[in-house]
């Protein structure tokens, strides 16, 4: 047992050697990532809608976008939203805001969407349903793309105006090829929306690297795998093998107990889809656990009037207090917690500002159900508002962690090369890329990749330190698990190989008991009807981002019609 424990202690000791030698070096020729930051972005009449800012045309007009791995283009709705039964601007700012093509000077109309040559369908098969052109697109001072070309949705696109990032992005794509990135690769952390201002913080969509702040602890590496997932538009599907509801000072359970006990379930990764689905099994578990969840005399609606569609609505007094822990794979543990499973619930009103019903709040989760009952569930933003997200279209990998620096300050984003990482640069001095200015997919600056002042340690002397390491480890285990091995008793043998876990998404599935229903939504409009607010609303103390509005406690009715069914598919 002496022996064994100084091998251990030898194996530890070697191993941060490595992990120390690996934390301190960073390649000085990768290039520096571009950094779009999330948070409310001003839009057309100085309304705001919260996304990653868009500027594009000459002069800038800013656009709040959400982040696609499905879609591949970018697209970006114009004063004809394709609004039903809303007014005009709140219609605009629920878009994300309006791109005004008669306004910029420098934009090229191309004849059809279908001009653009997208492997999306809905560019493909729209035809004259939609419009598209080239115009510059500014990321910073230093930095901006003359022709970038965008899809202006009329019958069929995303909810709202959406950057795409799929396997074949177009944005990508041009970066690359400009060298302005070193991959082909993105990450995400959504930032946070609580009811607080504490609670309320930036995110940032980062192309061609990662956040360093957010990339620490516990990970989960996943295949991207988009022809396989017919039904996960961004082909990244993860295994949930827990989700545990923790009440403070009360109960706390799994809610993968009733009925599916031992197996895992399916998620689809929808980083533009707002709020999280799930199993009506799994629902009803938590009303089990958790009292204040329970919709049958509590939840009054659905929310089928803002921002946030989908999430259950209650009186802000029975709301629950709970988090949700939600587990990858046995191995990962993201928390998601209440401050951001609880929302604050707002619309727009005929002015295109922020509305917010003080009486009740919404609950971030929607119970699948009915004609909904086999989708595959979605982990959407509010997920992303506690993990973090980077995708490798190099690699065809995705990986996930806990967010690590969930305030998303003091931020340090480095650009992620074939097998290498970059320096890390402070969140105020990111945006420029090392190779200098970039305009209409060029880059202005020479290879400098053979110019490295660097004076510390060699690549080739770190390689060969590395590898010795690793050499050194592997001896010292092997050696110690022989001892340990000739030390252990003899045991039953292997465990039985277990099937891969499933679980059946065609079954039946009951109808949770809503006092209520919510406004039906399809896919060629951004909501169908119409939220009740007052014209002449009034300031709340609320969030600062939000800026809020007072309007009328009947927000919400209570109708007598069944609840409707969700689309079974978002987009055409």
């Amino acid at each position: 047992m002496a022996l064994w424990r100084v091998l251990w202690s030898a194996i530890i000791t070697i191993s941060t050697l490595q992990i120390g030698i690996l934390a301190q070096t960073c390649d000085t020729t990768v290039q520096s990532p571009i950094v779009f930051p999330v948070r409310n972005v001003t839009v057309e009449g100085n309304r705001m809608r919260r996304g990653m800012r868009f500027s594009y045309g000459t002069p800038e007009q800013n656009v709040a976008v959400a982040i696609s791995a499905g879609w591949n283009e970018t697209y970006i709705y114009d004063e004809n939203g394709q609004c039903s039964g809303l007014a005009s601007a709140a219609c605009t700012v629920g878009r994300g805001g309006a791109f005004n093509e008669g306004s910029s000077s420098t934009w090229t109309g191309l004849s059809s969407i279908s001009a653009l040559n997208s492997k999306d369908n809905v560019a493909n098969n729209a035809g004259s349903n939609g419009l598209a052109g080239r115009d510059k697109l500014t990321i910073n001072s230093s930095l901006s793309f003359d022709q970038f070309s965008i899809a202006i949705p009329r019958k069929s696109g995303p909810d709202y105006s959406t950057l795409g990032l799929g396997p074949s992005s177009r944005i990508l794509d041009i970066a690359k090829n400009a060298s302005t990135i070193a991959s082909r690769s993105w990450s995400l952390f959504w930032g946070q929306t609580g009811l607080t201002d504490a609670h309320t913080n930036n995110g940032a969509v980062v192309l061609g690297g990662v956040d360093e702040t957010q990339t620490t602890g516990n990970n989960f590496t996943g295949a991207i795998r988009p022809s396989v997932y017919s039904s996960c538009r961004s082909g990244m599907i993860v295994e949930v093998t827990d989700m545990v509801v923790s009440v403070p000072g009360g109960s706390s359970g799994s809610l993968l107990s009733g009925g599916v006990q031992g197996q895992g379930v399916n998620y689809c990764l929808e980083p533009e889809f707002p709020i999280i689905t799930m199993l009506l099994d799994h629902w009803n578990e938590w009303e089990d656990i958790d009292p204040d969840a329970e919709t049958s005399g509590n939840a009054v609606d659905r929310a089928g009037g803002g921002p946030n569609v989908w999430g259950l609505i209650y009186p802000k007094q029975n709301i629950t207090k709970a988090s949700l822990t939600i587990t990858i794979a046995g191995s990962l543990e993201i928390t998601i917690p209440n401050h951001q499973l609880v929302q604050a619930y707002y619309t727009f009103n005929e002015d295109g500002q922020m509305a917010v019903n003080n009486t009740i709040s919404e609950l971030m989760i929607n119970p699948l159900q009915a004609g909904n009952a086999n989708d595959i569930p979605k982990l959407g933003m509010t997920f992303f508002q506690a993990a973090y997200l980077h995708v490798n279209y190099d690699k065809n990998q995705y990986t996930l962690w806990e967010a690590a620096n969930p305030t998303g300050q003091n931020s340090k984003f480095a650009g992620v090369g074939g097998s290498s990482v970059g320096c890390a640069t402070p969140s105020n001095s990111t945006s420029s890329p090392n190779n200098g200015t970039t305009s209409g997919g060029s880059s202005s600056n020479n290879d400098n990749n053979n110019s490295n002042n660097d004076t510390g340690i060699s690549g080739g002397a770190i390689g060969g330190i590395v590898a010795g390491v690793v050499v050194g480890i592997l001896a010292l285990a092997g050696l110690a698990f022989f001892f340990w091995r000739r030390k252990k008793q003899a045991r039953t043998g292997p465990p039985s190989e277990t099937a891969t876990p499933l679980y059946d998404m065609n079954a039946t599935q009951e109808k949770p008991e809503l006092m209520g229903s919510y406004t039906g939504h399809s896919s060629s409009g951004f909501y169908t009807g119409k939220p009740e607010l007052a014209s002449n609303a009034t300031a709340q103390p609320v969030p600062n981002w939000m800026q809020p509005q007072e309007v009328p406690a009947n927000v919400v009715h209570r109708p007598t019609v069944e609840p409707q069914e969700l689309p079974s598919q978002r987009y055409d």
